[in-house]
């Protein structure tokens, strides 16, 4: 049986070390990942009704769709996840933010 990986994102190892760099660094990763991530969404919502068009009466739209909505439902998640990081960075910048808080 083959070995399976997680996937490997690095983006978030470098936010890991991030108190090692420039905020301004960090800030600028998270914001590329989260329109990184808007982009998709925009794209996977507009593939919706072409998939339903397309695929109409074939047994396999429901998978297609569990599929797109997967990617929806990721790129939702990873865009609420940079909003809150990035609120978090500002705090950090701020001095709002306890050392132990970090």
């Amino acid at each position: 049986m083959p070995t399976v990986r997680g996937p490997r994102n690095e983006m978030l190892l470098k936010l890991f070390f991030g108190a090692n760099g420039s905020l301004e660094c960090t800030r600028e990763q998270v914001l590329a990942e989260r329109e990184r991530f808007r982009a998709n969404l925009q794209r996977y919502t507009l593939f919706e009704p072409e998939i339903r068009r397309r695929q109409a009466g074939r047994p396999a739209l429901p998978f297609f769709l569990m599929t797109l909505r997967y990617g929806i439902a990721e790129a939702k998640a990873v865009i609420d996840w940079a909003d809150e990081t990035l609120r978090s960075l500002d705090e950090i910048a701020e001095g709002k933010v306890q050392e132990e808080e970090r």
